[in-house]
């Protein structure tokens, strides 16, 4: 048997090594900037306290309408009246209305829902 034809030429053994450290390069620079953009990015708003800004009308003698203006660094704002309402986003409202239960003092709550602790801050008060 003829074994010239089977093996390869020799300057091609030194590719596979090249090729293999370029991958190898690729992949630590694309991990680390996966990394480095989680980090930087997630980082912020880890302590952060919630913030957003409402408005609240008094309607009438006993009712009032909380809405939603300005998100801040909310994901949410709770409104924590008999029905424990959310809104999602600005421009939603809500009518809180003494006269049919809902119990003073009620807290409208700013929310941060995407990290481990759901932190939250009471941004507005209503009393009757």
């Amino acid at each position: 048997m003829n074994t010239d034809k089977l093996s390869l030429p020799e300057n091609t053994r030194a590719i596979s090594s090249v090729v293999g450290v370029a991958l190898m390069v690729g992949i630590v620079v694309v991990l680390s900037g996966v990394i480095g953009f989680a980090v930087l990015d997630f980082g912020d708003d880890i302590g952060a306290e919630p913030t957003a800004s409402v408005n609240v009308e008094q309607t009438a003698s006993s009712e009032f309408r909380v809405t939603w203006v300005s998100q801040g660094n909310a994901d949410t704002v709770l409104v924590q009246d008999s029905s424990e309402t959310y809104l999602t986003s600005p421009g939603d409202s809500h009518a809180v209305n003494f006269s049919d239960g809902d119990a003073p003092p009620v807290s409208v709550v700013a929310v941060i829902e995407d990290n481990p602790s759901n932190q939250t801050a009471v941004i507005q008060t209503i009393e009757s």
